[in-house]
C-alpha cells in the first residue's frame, strides 16, 4: 500500500461505522494456523487516522475483542495490516484488509448524483452497481464516470441546448448554480466553434472539481 503522510492530514477521527475484515493468513500466539474466514466488525467510536495514515482501533461485539492496527489509503478508503482477535474461541494473529462501508456510501452518493442531475432520472439498479464497482476497484477515475454520463446516448437523447448543457455541467461537476461570468464564458467557447468535449474537460480538469471528488472520497482524473 501506498501511503504518503500528507494524504491524510485532516482525516483523523472519521467515522468508520463498521469493517468487513478479510483474513488472509493468521496464526496463534502457538504458531498455529488460524481458520480462514470472514469477520464483519461493528466499530464503537471513531476509527481514529493519524496525519501520517497509520491508526490503532479496538472493536468488539458479544463474541470478540479485536484490536487492529495498520494504515489507511484515503485513495481508495481501504485499510490494511493486523488484528488481534480474543475470546474463549479465537486468539488469533491476523493479516487482513477491510474496505470501509462508509467509502462505498459516499461512492453511490457521487454516482446517484450523476444519474439525478445528468439523466434526470433516479438510478437503476444494474447500472448503479456497475460505475460504484468500476470507482470502488479503481478501474475507473470521477472523470472517467462523469465523462460516462455526459456523453452517453441518454442524455445525448435529452437534446439539451448549449445554455441547458452549462447549466447541468455546473451542478453535475460543481455542484452549484453557473455564475454568470463563468457561463457566458463556456458559452463564448460553444458559439466560437468549440465542442461540448472541449467544455467538458474544461470542467473535469478543474480544481473545483477534484475538490468535489474529493470530498466523496474520489480521485477525479488520472494524472
Amino acid at each position: 500500500m501506498t501511503s504518503v503522510g500528507t494524504q491524510c492530514t485532516g482525516n483523523q477521527g472519521q467515522n468508520r461505522n463498521s469493517i468487513d475484515i478479510q483474513w488472509q493468513s493468521g496464526t496463534t500466539p502457538d504458531g498455529a494456523p488460524c481458520n480462514q474466514n470472514s469477520y464483519r466488525g461493528e466499530s464503537q467510536g471513531d476509527l481514529q487516522i493519524g496525519s501520517d495514515c497509520t491508526f490503532v482501533h479496538t472493536f468488539s461485539n458479544a463474541f470478540v475483542n479485536t484490536t487492529v492496527t495498520g494504515e489507511f489509503d484515503p485513495t481508495q478508503g481501504i485499510v490494511s495490516g493486523t488484528a488481534r482477535t480474543i475470546n474463549p474461541f479465537i486468539d488469533c494473529q491476523i493479516e487482513w484488509t477491510a474496505t470501509s462501508t462508509q467509502r462505498e456510501a459516499s461512492i453511490r452518493a457521487f454516482v446517484t448524483r450523476f444519474y439525478q442531475v445528468i439523466l434526470g432520472r433516479e438510478p437503476d439498479t444494474a447500472g448503479l452497481n456497475g460505475w460504484v464497482d468500476d470507482l470502488s476497484s479503481g478501474t475507473s477515475t470521477g472523470c472517467d464516470i462523469a465523462s460516462g454520463f455526459i456523453f452517453s446516448q441518454e442524455f445525448i437523447n435529452r437534446n439539451t441546448t448549449g445554455e441547458g448543457f452549462v447549466d447541468i455541467l455546473y451542478q453535475a461537476f460543481f455542484n452549484r448554480a453557473a455564475d454568470i461570468a463563468g457561463k457566458n464564458g463556456w458559452l463564448n467557447v460553444l458559439q466560437s466553434g468549440g465542442s461540448r468535449e472541449d467544455v467538458v474537460n474544461g470542467f473535469l480538469f478543474s480544481q473545483e472539481f477534484t475538490n468535489l471528488a474529493a470530498s466523496f472520497g474520489i480521485i477525479a482524473c488520472a494524472s
